[in-house]
């Protein structure tokens, strides 16, 4: 009988420790904790540490190992005192296929600092526990600045930390995220009482800037919202002093956005989010989209730029050396584009080709030479595929030349964009060109890169038709000569008998 009241008493107190811990994550759950607290990675092993309600390498831990109480919506719990913001760029290619795209070259900085609450704000969760929204607590903030910056050299980092060394993503039609984070810390010490506490996160560009680098603030950037607001909940701690239970992110300014119950029913809070970042990374969607507004997007497309050789006296074979200017006026920030060279003629890129970076330094990336010591030669049916040149916000544009290294002189004529444009050489231009021996024939003028297209395409037509025999007068003509005097003779003598029968 002992042993059995002993064991139903364990289990009473296992119930009611469950029921304690349920009331306080479905508190910050309904308050929009949705996906808000994420766990700091372990310094030696770089895994995430698991908690109660938190996610473990992006996933809900529901069981298993560190699985001590399952996340509710993504409810995630302090850990060190310290949440983690996120900060995302969507990066779309327009090819369907995977597709190398570097990173833009941007950076932001954040500033963390108390929200002013007016008096008798209130929150209430769906077990109509009720709790004042104060506004934030300066001293028990030890945060005040953060910044994330992306590049196409080093990476992402935070500050002085490096988030990832991955300088492009493998990017198509359906995008790619370039993902980054910061960190808050308080100190808990500091609070005078429990409660909830809010707090605003401000975005803002530094000197290298979102169209300095092609990014946009979504599809339509007056609808980007600059500022988060964080609510940090506090609350009295086994042994004396307070302790940070949980925390929740919304988007936005309106009051309206923060409430958990309108007309005394419970509202879904639409403003919940991670960060700066995606519906997909708030759990909105499914998959990323050009259409959002609320996310930063970087959108590139492509140029492909082919070579025919057509006539019977032309050399197929022949490798003619090119140059490819890719030119942004506006997107000055170095941004990184790559190319392949050398593919097959049958129109698709060879096996294992790898691809070349270029920087697009001060907004022009120069790829092979005007010259005969050009690194990029194309011959008959051969091409150059240039991918993730950026172009949203300003377009870009791409002007080719060709340069003529063998003796022979050839028609040149171009096309761009399956439309005939005119080609230049020396003081000539026209539909065609004549291009002699170390000669260049270029595109009259650079042309302007669709980035609704999923490619640009660039194509150069050298022609070399055969020519009559030479020499054909100098081979024949005694033999013309002699037939001629021939029949000269011949009529001479009929006119002469004819007058002498007269």
């Amino acid at each position: 009988m002992k042993k059995t009241l002993k064991r139903l008493a364990v289990v009473s107190l296992a119930v009611m420790m469950a029921l304690s811990m349920s009331v306080s994550a479905f508190a910050v759950e309904e308050l929009g904790g949705d996906n808000s607290m994420k766990e700091k990675p372990d310094d030696e092993t770089g895994e995430v540490i698991s908690k109660a309600g938190v996610k473990q390498n992006g996933q809900d831990v529901t069981e298993g190992e560190g699985a001590q109480e399952k996340s509710v919506r993504g409810t995630y719990t302090a850990l060190d005192n310290t949440v983690r913001i996120d900060k995302e760029i969507i990066i779309f290619n327009t090819r369907s296929q995977n597709t190398i795209v570097y990173l833009p070259n941007v950076k932001y900085s954040y500033t963390i600092e108390p929200a002013t609450v007016a008096d008798g704000k209130t929150i209430t969760d769906e077990y109509e526990l009720t709790s004042v929204i104060r506004s934030g607590n300066a001293e028990a903030l030890s945060t005040t600045a953060a910044t994330v910056e992306f590049s196409n050299t080093q990476g992402i980092k935070t500050g002085n930390t490096t988030i990832s060394n991955a300088t492009y993503v493998t990017t198509n039609t359906n995008g790619a995220v370039a993902a980054g984070y910061f960190d808050i810390s308080f100190d808990p010490t500091k609070f005078t009482k429990p409660g909830v506490y809010r707090y605003k996160i401000t975005e803002a560009e530094d000197t290298k800037t979102r169209a300095l680098a092609g990014v946009i603030k979504g599809a339509d950037a007056s609808k980007y919202k600059d500022e988060r607001f964080l609510d940090v909940y506090v609350q009295n701690k086994d042994g004396g002093g307070y302790e940070i239970y949980g925390y929740a992110l919304y988007e936005g300014t309106k009051d309206d956005e923060f409430n958990a119950r309108e007309n005394g029913d419970i509202k879904e809070i639409t403003a919940k989010t991670n960060g700066f970042v995606s519906d997909k990374n708030d759990g909105k969607s499914q998959t990323y989209s050009t259409s959002e507004n609320d996310v930063d997007l970087y959108l590139t497309s492509n140029v492909k730029v082919q070579k025919h050789t057509t006539g019977a006296m032309a050399d197929k074979n022949n490798d003619f050396p090119f140059q490819i200017v890719i030119k942004n006026d506006t997107i000055k920030g170095d941004p990184a584009i790559s190319y392949q060279s050398d593919l097959t003629t049958d129109g698709s890129e060879a096996t294992g080709q790898v691809n070349t970076r270029v920087s697009m330094a001060s907004g022009t990336a120069t790829i092979g030479a005007a010259a005969a010591t050009s690194d990029i030669k194309l011959k008959d049916g051969e091409f150059i595929y240039i991918y993730g040149i950026p172009g949203k916000n300003a377009a870009s544009t791409v002007l080719v030349k060709e340069y003529n290294n063998t003796d022979d002189t050839y028609t040149v004529s171009a096309k761009y964009d399956n439309a005939a444009k005119d080609v230049k050489c020396g003081s000539d231009t026209g539909a065609s060109v004549e291009m002699a021996k170390a000669a260049t024939a270029e595109l009259n003028a650079a042309q302007t890169i669709d980035i609704t297209k999923v490619q640009d395409l660039a194509e150069i037509t050298n022609q070399l038709d055969s020519i009559s025999p030479t020499n054909v007068v100098m081979r024949y003509a005694p033999y013309l000569f002699m037939a001629a005097a021939a029949v000269l003779i011949l009529l001479l003598l009929k006119r002469r008998k004819s007058e002498e029968e007269e």
